[in-house]
């Protein structure tokens, strides 16, 4: 159906923010490394909500971009 299915948040430190979503009780996925070197982890909150947790390192291609922009 139409509508979001999640929303992204970029964060600076995962282990950090994956640790302390797990503290408040969200489901948090295994923190992995995309194809653009995006380090991801999927969030679920008890409400059911699922965030995108982003960390990106200067190698991934979204910082490369950002870059490119200034």
């Amino acid at each position: 159906s139409p509508g979001f299915t999640h929303f992204g948040v970029v964060v600076d430190n995962m282990k950090a923010a994956t640790e302390m979503f797990k503290q408040r009780g969200a489901k948090v996925e295994e923190i992995r490394v995309s194809g653009t070197k995006a380090i991801l982890s999927n969030t679920t909150d008890p409400n059911g909500i699922r965030m995108e947790l982003l960390e990106l390192p200067p190698d991934s291609l979204h910082a490369q971009a950002t870059a490119r922009w200034r």
